[in-house]
């Protein structure tokens, strides 16, 4: 079975980081054996990619919050819970994905695979800390949306993974790069049309608003357009950006509907 690598969590713990953690018990000064100890901690967690890979985990979690609070059903949670939810759940995200990345180096196993998708299902946690109904045609957005992130995930981590499609093949490992193979870019293009419909489908759904769907939409529209075009799948340092960028991507939508949001407040008061 092919399935996105999920590089977005990069648990594999290079040759490097591991001379590293073992150079650190021969150092002579205590003070040097501490601080490089607390430091190869921090690079076993990936905290030093911060926030490279915790970002991914993050924005299902803050779509989520402002997807419960801009539903035409529901009364919107005022600024202050949904800024203490969203910087909670900042730091939930970013705990899971150190604790992934560490219990990966552990088991001295890669979880890639086995994550897959499940990086994605932060929204439903948001979303049921936010909202005020939890009926099922009122929860359907946070479902559609869902779906869409999947097609995002495949999307980025597919650009990424194109860097070790070679390693990858030699190593028996089933990528989505591998399997789109020659027509990667196509595909991708399939993946980002399919992620940008579901989210007018989910804002539809919702009852959102212009805001929504000029900026969260439109936005991301723009930018999956600008990754396909612009995008140099014959050199690595291009993939890692335009993985990277995705980041960014994530940002455009929070806005869309921080702009939602605000709005729906400012009729109501």
């Amino acid at each position: 079975m092919f399935l996105p690598s999920t590089h977005s969590f990069p648990f594999k713990m290079s040759s490097q980081l591991e001379k590293h953690i073992y150079a650190t018990e021969e150092r002579n000064t205590p003070s040097d054996a501490w601080h490089n100890t607390i430091f190869s901690y921090i690079q076993l967690s990936r905290l030093h990619l911060f926030p490279l890979g915790t970002i991914f985990v993050f924005w299902p979690f803050a779509w989520g919050i402002l997807i419960a609070s801009t539903n035409r059903e529901s009364h919107p949670q005022p600024i202050p819970s949904i800024a203490v939810a969203t910087f909670a759940f900042g730091g939930i995200a970013t705990l899971l994905h150190s604790a992934a990345c560490i219990l990966s180096d552990i088991c001295d196993k890669d979880f890639d695979s086995q994550v897959g998708f499940a990086i994605n299902f932060g929204i439903f946690a948001a979303w049921a800390n936010s909202a005020t109904d939890d009926s099922f045609h009122v929860m359907l957005p946070a479902f559609v949306t869902f779906a869409a992130l999947i097609c995002w995930s495949i999307f980025y981590d597919t650009i990424y993974a194109w860097q070790d499609r070679v390693d990858d093949a030699k190593a028996g490992v089933k990528s989505t790069a591998l399997l789109f193979g020659n027509h990667v870019r196509p595909v991708l293009s399939v993946f980002a049309v399919t992620f940008v419909s579901l989210m007018l489908l989910a804002g539809t759904i919702n009852g959102n608003s212009a805001w929504y769907f000029f900026i969260s939409c439109g936005g991301a529209a723009c930018h999956l357009i600008w990754q396909l075009v612009t995008w140099d799948n014959a050199d690595n340092a291009d993939c890692a950006a335009k993985f990277a960028s995705n980041g960014n991507l994530g940002l455009i939508v929070w806005v869309g509907l921080v702009a939602d949001y605000m709005m729906r407040l400012r009729a109501l008061y």
